[in-house]
């Protein structure tokens, strides 16, 4: 069996909490995911932090949205602002901070015995006349001490009639001659 060692050099236990082995080499995956977590404001260049809904802000409040909209649309306030120290540089950054994540999956599979279901214990099939009576008489005697109940009497009758039905199909001059 292979041995994987992971990057903090801890070894992968050889078996699960139960005691059963693990079966076969450990997949090891690796996750890395970037999120932001704030940037600066593109007016006055204060921090914004970012709750990870919707789209990252631009700008730290509504006024400095407006504000920095205006100065995109005139440029000549924009020089006003400049020189009055009110506004961001054209060629000053927006600085952004962006937490790394990295996420490691190690996956193995234990062998487990499964249990065997108990065996259900089916009738014989009577193949012969004389079973088949024996059944039927065992059946009646069922009917007769309650160990089928009444919801079930339908059924069972429903039965008793395909076989007299196939009876009276297949016995030469039905089941009147045999009655006679």
């Amino acid at each position: 069996m292979d041995e994987h060692h992971g990057e903090d050099g801890l070894e992968l236990p050889a078996a699960d909490p139960q005691g059963r082995p693990y079966v076969g080499t450990a997949r090891v995956t690796e996750t890395t995911r970037q999120r932001l977590v704030s940037r600066t404001c593109g007016w006055c260049g204060e921090t914004v932090p970012y709750t990870g809904k919707g789209r990252p802000p631009k700008y730290c409040s509504k006024a400095h949205r407006n504000r920095a909209w205006e100065v995109r649309s005139a440029a000549a306030r924009l020089e006003a602002d400049r020189e009055a120290g009110a506004a961001a540089a054209d060629g000053e950054p927006v600085r952004e901070v962006i937490r790394e994540t990295v996420t490691r999956t190690a996956t193995r599979s234990a062998r487990v015995e499964v249990p065997r279901p108990y065996p259900v214990e089916r009738p014989a099939r009577p193949g012969k006349a004389r079973e088949v009576e024996e059944y039927l008489d065992q059946v009646a005697a069922a009917v007769r001490r309650g160990d089928i109940g009444h919801y079930d009497h339908r059924r069972l009758l429903r039965s008793v009639r395909a076989v007299l039905a196939a009876i009276d199909a297949t016995y030469p001059g039905g089941l009147e001659r045999l009655r006679g």
